[in-house]
């Protein structure tokens, strides 16, 4: 029983401590109130923004659950069943036969190669040379085209190195050259040698006959022209030609008081047309008519070694929508080229330093070697009996 007050009294005063505690925390100092803002107070508050990751992130949600429904909404494609294999019949010997086999190997499909990595370009320094000596180099031969022909041209301000022109020419011809009292005319004779050895690649010399032109090989037919530094080269196989003539004029060294001299009756009326019609000048018309003159002499003289004048040759058609010329000639020059004969002719203009120039050609080509078709013809009967019995 004692014990049992004792309890009692304990629970008694830890009720009253209980009390106490409870007493001492209500009487703590109070805090100081805080006066809510007002309303006026609140709206001067800057508003919070609203976080632009925190939208992103529920429209992302929103998007994917959309999605899902979508998902769930299309029919699941059936499965199809595959009819089950019947049991083969085969017995167990032939079943085993047929596991012992070996299965064909697969094709295995090789790995693909990895691109081998890009090397790097190298950077290369320019190499600066001091006093480099100045390689010399041959001039570029220009080409113009009258018809079939291409005639080799170097203009006057094409400068031919010493070394080009040494190994260029032969010990003989400078001697020819020497001879030449003209400065203008020596020059012209190398320049009009180097080239013509240039483009024939010939290492003999080309030396003058008796009469003045050059001595060509046996194999073609060449000729030269030249007016004021100017020089043109133009070459023919023999299989083919006859003979070839070429020649280069200045347009502003032909006067017009010269066509009396060139020109008859005939050609004065051709060169009216052509002035008309090809809206040409009418010096350039005469240029053309001196220089195609020029050219069938050079062309003709080789030939029959002999001299005849601009008379004896009459232009007679001058094509200037296809650039070639036809003349007729009044004179017997050779054994092939007869009173009456045409020569065909062509011709090209081309400017060089503010000055026109025209270029032209004659040939004399030989007639084409057509073999006879021989007829086969059967012998008869009756005239082999009487050969047999003769």
């Amino acid at each position: 029983m004692k014990s049992l007050k004792k309890k009692k009294k304990i629970t008694k005063k830890s009720k009253k401590v209980n009390k106490k505690s409870k007493a001492s925390k209500k009487k703590k100092p109070l805090k100081k109130k805080v006066k809510k803002p007002t309303k006026k107070a609140v709206k001067k508050l800057p508003k919070k923004k609203k976080s632009i990751v925190k939208n992103k992130k529920k429209q992302k949600k929103k998007a994917q659950v959309k999605k899902k429904k979508k998902v769930a909404k299309k029919p699941k494609a059936k499965p199809s069943k595959k009819p089950k294999a019947k049991p083969s019949k085969t017995p167990k010997k032939v079943k085993a036969k047929a596991a012992a086999k070996p299965k064909l190997a697969t094709k295995k499909t090789p790995p693909k190669k990895k691109p081998a990595p890009k090397k790097a370009k190298k950077k290369f320094r320019k190499l600066e040379m001091k006093n480099a000596p100045d390689i010399p180099t041959a001039p570029v031969l220009k080409v113009i085209l009258c018809g079939p022909h291409s005639i080799y041209w170097v203009p006057s301000d094409a400068t031919i190195h010493p070394i080009f022109m040494e190994s260029g020419i032969h010990p003989k011809e400078t001697e020819i050259a020497d001879s030449i009292q003209v400065p203008k005319r020596r020059d012209e004779f190398l320049r009009a040698r180097w080239l013509a050895r240039r483009v024939l690649k010939y290492r003999d010399p080309l030396l003058r006959k008796s009469s003045g032109e050059p001595s060509w090989p046996k194999e073609t037919i060449g000729s030269i022209s030249h007016k004021d530094g100017e020089v043109t080269f133009c070459s023919v196989p023999t299989e083919t030609h006859y003979g070839l003539g070429i020649d280069l004029e200045k347009i502003s060294k032909v006067s017009p008081g010269i066509e009396s001299k060139i020109c008859n009756a005939e050609e004065s009326l051709i060169v009216d047309r052509v002035e008309a019609l090809a809206k040409m000048k009418r010096a350039e018309v005469i240029a053309l008519i001196f220089s195609f003159k020029e050219s069938i002499f050079k062309t003709h003289f080789p030939m029959g070694q002999k001299h005849f004048g601009f008379e004896d040759a009459t232009i007679t058609e001058i094509a200037f929508e296809r650039r070639e010329l036809t003349a007729r000639m009044n004179v017997k020059t050779s054994s092939r080229t007869p009173i009456g004969h045409e020569v065909l002719g062509f011709y090209n203009w081309f400017s060089h330093n503010g000055e026109k120039f025209v270029v032209s050609v004659a040939e004399e080509r030989k007639p084409m070697n057509l073999e006879p078709i021989k007829a086969e013809v059967e012998d008869e009967p009756v005239a082999e009996e009487e050969t047999a019995e003769q």
